[in-house]
């Protein structure tokens, strides 16, 4: 019993090196991962990060097993102190101020909810219940509540069929690390027809809350409607939709994410788990069986990928020039799959210039990362007050008919929470309810930008 307590002491320790506790954040990630992902995690801390972890569970193991008997007053103390401390929280936690804002309560998580959640939360010890209170509710909020869908829809280019549009979504890219946003290495190639959006933030810091708010109408800053999905909008329109993913369908249990992509006429994943998941560079044979396919619809390609997912020496094979230098191996492997990402980009492009199709093509991360000292350098941000690099994104646009424009930059501060107005703007579909100045594309001034964003712990904060 002893052992096992010290190595829930231990887990805790780790928790809060590596991200500030068992947060909500952390307790979803657990929830839509598998075992594979997580080794694969594992193998990314290093040695010496591992190795303090094991010998910390190891020295209280041995030490607590000398204790042959452990007398029942000592668990009547230990109890009594725990009850006591929880009564002192429970008497203070009213007045425990914040300068976050909670979303619980636009889940429905009210009153003796809040009262729970904060008695829980203000003891480490107990703090994992009180994630896993707060994630089951909201869980089962999302499984209740998808809302209605779009309405009055008129699709203005529905009796072509020469477009095709694309979506691609990166994973974990930080936009500093481009070199079109100043980055000192070489990420990327100069290319032509380029449009760079600069000052595009995510909504969330982790993709299991990010990536649902870029693909539906937003109502606040918390609140998504799945029902009004991006996808789903492109069906009604009647748009040939696909989903390709080479990220896996499944964590332990199918994610926000994987059920908007179900959503599609066509859904393809390159791989089941984490560990059997290769480069990028996989889904460009399917992408070009796709292309090459004759359609009597105009077509919308999202294509959901692995990007720079840890561990990010996985996540690229041959690189032309890659990049080399003295610092830790994993911060150039991050580097690299920074440009293994443009190169992929650029690949889909080739492919969809050898076509006679007029085409788009919008490339944006789901959220970027935070750093840190010790391997493997660059995690998701899910505790505390979130830094700018983990919500601030790249946003590339493609457009054949600017194919031999030179690179244009726009500064344009935009939340991606408002990118079903930005996808309805640029395929010319029109539908209630979105409003069309919330667009990316439409004039800087008439859009009033949300520093708002959502936390690993459904706190609403924000960015400068």
């Amino acid at each position: 019993m002893s052992a096992l307590l010290f190595l829930y002491v231990g887990l805790l320790v780790f928790a809060k090196l590596y991200y500030g506790g068992f947060t909500v954040g952390v307790i979803g990630a657990l929830y839509e991962s598998n075992y594979q992902e997580s080794i694969e995690f594992i193998s990314s801390l290093g040695a010496v990060s591992l190795t303090f972890f094991f010998f910390f569970v190891l020295v209280f193991a041995v030490y607590t097993a000398s204790f042959v008997v452990i007398r029942k007053k000592h668990y009547v103390v230990m109890l009594l102190i725990f009850l006591v401390s929880n009564v002192y929280v429970a008497h203070f936690a009213k007045n425990i101020n914040s300068d976050l804002k909670y979303t619980f309560s636009e889940y429905g998580l009210e009153g003796n909810d809040l009262m729970i959640i904060r008695l829980l939360d203000t003891n480490p010890f107990s703090q994992p219940l009180s994630s896993l209170y707060v994630f089951y509710n909201i869980l089962n909020y999302h499984n209740s509540n998808n809302g209605e869908g779009w309405n009055r829809i008129n699709y203005a280019n529905a009796s072509n069929n020469n477009e095709i549009y694309v979506v691609v979504i990166g994973e974990s890219a930080l936009k500093s690390h481009f070199s079109i946003y100043g980055y000192k290495l070489p990420t990327m190639k100069d290319v032509s027809g380029l449009t760079v959006y600069d000052g595009v933030i995510a909504p969330s810091v982790v993709t299991r809350l990010s990536v649902p708010r870029m693909l539906s109408k937003n109502e606040s800053s918390a609140i998504y409607q799945p029902g009004k999905n991006i996808i789903a909008l492109a069906n009604q329109a009647g748009l040939e939709t696909y989903w390709l993913s080479n990220q896996a369908k499944y964590g332990i249990f199918d994610t926000q994410v994987s059920k908007l992509a179900s959503e599609a006429n066509h859904v393809i994943y390159t791989s089941l788990d984490y560990l059997s998941s290769r480069p990028d560079s996989v889904l460009l044979p399917i992408f070009e069986r796709i292309v090459s396919k004759p359609s009597e619809k105009n077509r919308v390609v999202f294509i959901n990928t692995m990007g720079s997912h840890s561990d990010f020496c996985s996540r690229f094979d041959s690189i032309t020039k890659p990049i080399e230098t003295n610092r830790p191996k994993q911060l150039d492997c991050y580097d690299n799959s920074i440009k293994a990402s443009f190169d992929f980009l650029l690949e889909l492009r080739f492919i969809l210039d050898q076509s006679n199709l007029a085409y788009q093509m919008i490339y944006f991360s789901d959220h970027g990362l935070r750093s840190i000292d010790a391997p493997p350098y660059y995690i998701h941000d899910t505790s505390g007050r979130i830094s700018n690099s983990s919500v601030e994104i790249p946003f590339f646009l493609f457009d054949s008919e600017k194919r031999n424009n030179m690179t244009k930059i726009i500064q344009r501060p935009y939340n991606m929470r408002d990118f079903s107005a930005t996808f309805a703007d640029w395929t010319n579909i029109e539908v209630d309810g979105l409003n069309m100045d919330n667009s990316i594309f439409r004039d800087e001034n008439n859009y009033l930008m949300s520093y708002e964003v959502i936390d690993a712990n459904l706190r609403i904060q924000t960015v400068n």
